[in-house]
């Protein structure tokens, strides 16, 4: 149990197990603990998979880009970064994200003579 964790989540979690298993003996007792525990430690390891995710987003959103962000942004064709908010294009709608792609296939275009 580390200090933030709640004993009595863990508790209840294996008490529930154990009502649900009904172990009978002490190497059934024994397993029904070890599920407590692998639940726990991956219930634990997905929280801090998720804190990490929304660093991460956290960290792209205050940073100002001075280059192409084409691998954080795939679907953003031809973004130079400047001036980009991050939050706006993970919020845009499908139609939003399809007219950015028209336009910026328009500014690929070569100009003509």
């Amino acid at each position: 149990m580390l200090p933030h964790e709640e004993a009595g989540e863990f508790a209840d979690l294996l008490v529930a197990l154990v009502e649900e298993h009904r172990p009978t003996d002490p190497t059934e007792a024994h397993l029904v603990a070890e599920l407590a525990a692998i639940m726990w430690r991956q219930r634990r390891v997905l929280l801090a998979e998720g804190a990490a995710i929304n660093a991460g987003l956290l960290a792209v959103t205050k940073r100002a880009f001075d280059s192409p962000i084409e691998s954080t942004v795939p679907f953003e064709r031809a973004l130079s970064g400047k001036g980009a908010d991050v939050r706006e294009l993970v919020t845009a709608t499908p139609d939003e994200i399809a007219e950015r792609q028209r336009q910026a296939a328009l500014d690929d275009r070569p100009a003509l003579a």
